[in-house]
């Protein structure tokens, strides 16, 4: 190990509004390091100060020890203040450790530190957070930038399209504003760059008959530093405490769940369209915030030489004998009435699910719409049992292998790159949107039967070997079993966490059937 100098800094707190003696109060503290490869590092930490004497100063230091280096704080006038905290792990670089070169003033009011850049430090940055309003350009343009300043050296990110981001916040495109609300920040620094970003909303219509209100957070992106985080995270959850909530879900979306929801844990691959992605700190930034797992998500990838096909064929050999069933793709000139069968064994499947909203045959048509242009009709199936719609499975091909080419943008040259890459056969994989079981039905086979169809007819079409099933919740083990008994195997697992805004109520995981 290299031997490496005390941190020192310096604190300043004001103790006009503190009147006893021996009050415990906290205080936040923001350290930069810098290792000799010249990365920046930025760690923040809580401890306690206690009063003995109305003191105006008082030097802290640390000391690194150990193998993962770790930082103590003591107090330097020890008649004064008293630092009471815990050993902090410091992350560790190839060079052997960190250097802390900068000072700071951290101003303590009324029990709340306030961080000042010093004269000296030409790194240090101080944050500010934007409101993106409706309409403004700029600033919608500032919050779609942030993941390019996140992700520049990642090459597994995808950049979703802005049109699927923004359509989010549009209410002229987004129902969940009929019965909700929404607002969302861009996080910078004195520089103007953006550290991090978030949204946070509320829609009445699904919380009305809970018993205990949640609210949401989502689209949040973040520099690898907690302050920035937590900065992001104490704004949303001041505006869902202001609004009478105090429960908050994250990360999720403002609208459907098959779509910008959870964060990844597990796979960190080249994510599905509309599928969330994320560094690999995120989890431990929201955790440290005091978010915990509400439910997870799966993905499963499944290679179609890897189906044990035999077995699944005698399965829904069987099952398709049975002279009052029927199995059938849809075709375009029959969209509408696919999409009423749809919304009637989608209502009614879902409807024992906490938050479900029923859709409409025109949410539903929408949806359909704008699939047509790589929509396979003979990958999309359903099941009807005495000429009742009984299920359906919706697969399509998996665009973002071709969605990477456009950079976000789906303008003429975004189009033209699209259809030539569509042409081409880029993508080679097929996403599993929706499959839906009327419970009556559930214990038929027919999930099989519809499965094995759909096989079928992938195995006719060679550009696509392999089928990803996404958002499988931990609470459905009946799906998790088929898609396992199909050879698949877990890809990516997704987390949606939840945080209790209010310390007297109970954290419950989710379970169907609330």
């Amino acid at each position: 190990m290299h031997q490496i100098p005390p941190a020192v800094g310096m604190i300043t707190y004001n103790m006009k509004k503190i009147n006893r003696p021996l009050k415990a109060f906290p205080i936040d503290i923001l350290l930069l390091s810098i290792d000799n490869r010249q990365r920046v590092t930025c760690m923040y930490f809580k401890t306690n100060v206690l009063q003995t004497a109305k003191n105006k100063k008082t030097e802290i230091s640390g000391q690194f020890a150990g193998n993962g280096f770790f930082l103590n704080l003591s107090s330097q006038n020890a008649g004064n203040a008293v630092f009471e905290s815990d050993q902090i792990p410091l992350p560790t670089s190839s060079g052997g450790g960190f250097l802390l070169n900068t000072a700071f003033t951290f101003q303590i009011t009324n029990h709340k530190s306030q961080i000042h850049q010093p004269s000296n430090s030409p790194i240090f940055a101080a944050m500010k957070m934007i409101e993106v309003k409706a309409g403004d350009a700029n600033a919608i343009k500032l919050f779609l930038s942030v993941p390019l300043y996140i992700y520049k050296s990642d090459p597994n990110w995808i950049r979703p399209l802005d049109k699927d981001i923004e359509s989010v916040f549009d209410p002229a495109q987004n129902p969940a504003f009929k019965n909700g609300e929404l607002i969302r920040w861009v996080l910078i620094n004195d520089s103007g760059m953006p550290v991090g970003r978030v949204a946070a909303f509320i829609n009445r219509e699904l919380i009305a008959n809970m018993e205990d209100p949640a609210g949401g957070i989502g689209f949040f992106e973040c520099i690898n530093d907690k302050t920035a985080a937590f900065i992001l995270f104490d704004a949303c959850a001041d505006w869902l405490q202001s609004r009478d909530i105090h429960i908050m879900d994250g990360p999720v979306n403002f609208g459907e769940r098959d779509r910008f929801w959870g964060l990844l844990v597990e796979g960190f691959g080249p994510p599905s369209y509309m599928e969330n992605y994320n560094p690999e700190y995120y989890r431990e930034l929201f955790e440290r915030y005091g978010f915990q797992l509400y439910f997870d998500q799966k993905t499963y990838l499944i290679d179609k030489y890897k189906v044990y096909a035999p077995r699944l064929d005698k399965i829904s050999k069987w099952v398709a004998r049975k002279p009052n069933l029927r199995f059938e793709h849809i075709t375009k000139k029959d969209l509408r009435k696919y999409i009423d069968d749809f919304v009637y064994v989608y209502n009614k499947s879902w409807d024992g699910f906490e938050n479900f909203k029923p859709v409409t045959s025109d949410d539903i048509y929408a949806v359909f719409k704008s699939m047509l242009p790589i929509m396979i009709p003979e990958f999309i199936w359903f099941a009807y049992v005495d000429d009742e719609p009984a299920g359906f499975n919706v697969f399509i091909p998996e665009v973002n292998q071709v969605f990477k080419y456009v950079n976000g943008k789906l303008d003429l040259l975004g189009k033209l790159k699209f259809a030539w890459h569509q042409l081409i056969g880029s993508n080679h994989k097929v996403k599993g949107l929706v499959f839906g079981i009327l419970p009556k039905y559930q214990n038929l086979g027919i999930d099989a039967v519809l499965s094995y169809y759909f096989y079928l007819e992938l195995m006719k079409k060679k550009q696509y070997r392999d089928v990803g099933i996404s958002w499988i919740g931990g609470f459905n083990p009946k799906m998790n079993s088929l898609i396992e008994a199909l050879s698949g195997e877990v890809e990516k697992v997704h987390y949606t966490y939840r945080k209790m805004l209010d310390d007297t109520m109970t954290f419950k995981p989710y379970s169907i059937g609330k």
